[in-house]
């Protein structure tokens, strides 16, 4: 297992990270495929991310939310820019 420690001192929850990308407009949702033994991590309607385990998609959800604690009051708004959305 992946020692998450000082990532999660920073981002709080998986709750947390998840909310972080949501607020950058990704609409994060995830489930878990019975057929594929996969999770998928959408953004949207697009496929993000898929792993065999749940742990790889809260590390990578974690890092999502770590990258935006980094963003700069008024962020968002300059990527939302950049890519023209």
């Amino acid at each position: 297992m992946a020692d998450l420690s000082y990532v999660k001192a920073k981002v709080g929850t998986i709750e947390d990270a998840i909310e972080s990308a949501n607020k950058g407009g990704w609409n994060i949702t995830i489930f878990y495929s019975e057929q594929t033994k996969k999770w998928y991590v959408y953004g949207g309607d697009q496929l993000i991310f898929n792993s065999e385990t749940r742990e790889m998609v809260d590390t990578f959800l974690y890092g999502m939310g770590f990258a935006l604690t980094a963003m700069p009051d008024g962020g968002f708004e300059i990527l939302k820019e950049i890519w023209g959305e």
